[in-house]
């Protein structure tokens, strides 16, 4: 295995799960990057690693959410590995294609979240169903800073925290997660 297998693996053994259905989610990404060299490429066609974004402004109030184009839901930014297994690195260049932003502080050097979810299948880009293994990586920004969306993005904005149930499906366990640990780490780290 490479070393962001190995990278990635370490964190996961470490990583703590909310609820049992992360504790799942945890497994079964293990599972794939025993079984997989390319786990990291889309070229995996079960399911491959993805990566993402958390960014928030520093004083908590704030996340940047984007309206995704191809499946009309309302993510953190993100998108594929693409062989490149430096998953921070690799968040940082969706943020910056995807809103144009670049002063961007790691908040938390390793996962800080992990989503499994399912994606439907796109025949114009000949793909099956298959799972995203969402690695989510965690950035602060002084304040609400200018975003430009592009043309991956319906819309893109700020977002008060307390407001994204508003936008997003209520079966989104994913994005209801996220906030769960968005708020746990600002209080575990004196944050609110």
């Amino acid at each position: 295995m490479t070393a962001a297998h190995n990278w990635l693996q370490q964190q996961l053994s470490t990583y703590q799960a909310l609820d049992a259905r992360e504790e799942r989610n945890i497994r079964s990404t293990q599972q794939l990057l025993a079984t997989h060299e390319d786990a990291f490429e889309r070229s995996c066609l079960g399911g491959h690693i993805t990566t993402s974004g958390c960014v928030i402004t520093a004083d908590f109030q704030h996340i940047l959410l984007q309206h995704h184009a191809a499946l009309n839901m309302w993510f953190t930014p993100g998108g594929h590995a693409d062989g490149d297994g430096d998953l921070i690195a690799g968040a940082r260049r969706e943020i910056a294609e995807e809103a144009q932003l670049h002063d961007l502080t790691l908040l938390h050097d390793g996962v800080f979240d992990l989503d499994v979810h399912s994606i439907a299948d796109n025949a114009k880009k000949d793909e099956p169903v298959h799972l995203h293994y969402d690695v989510s990586i965690l950035f602060s920004v002084p304040e609400k800073l200018n975003i430009t969306k592009n043309h991956e993005s319906l819309d893109m904005k700020w977002v008060a925290l307390d407001q994204v149930t508003n936008l997003v499906e209520a079966d989104d366990w994913g994005t209801f997660r996220l906030l769960e640990r968005i708020e746990k780490w600002s209080k575990d780290h004196g944050r609110t």
